[in-house]
């Protein structure tokens, strides 16, 4: 079975920031997924999961209400 690390690493998402930040144009730089990538280690999977959530709401442009009321 795959390690946390292996399922979401901060190498992972730092790919993720950029590709985000590639492709979504420049309404947002991305960098609380970015940091995000940084305190990754000491987390579980399920509490790894809730950080990038959390990063990826909190740099959506617009409110993020639509994807905070995503599971």
């Amino acid at each position: 079975m795959p390690t946390a690390d292996e399922l979401i690493s901060p190498d992972s998402i730092e790919k993720l920031a950029r590709v985000l930040g590639t492709t979504a144009g420049p309404a947002s730089r991305w960098s609380a997924v970015r940091e995000s990538a940084g305190a990754l280690g000491p987390l579980a999977l399920s509490e790894r999961a809730r950080a990038v959530r959390d990063a990826l709401i909190h740099d959506l442009p617009g409110s993020g209400t639509y994807a905070a009321a995503l599971p």
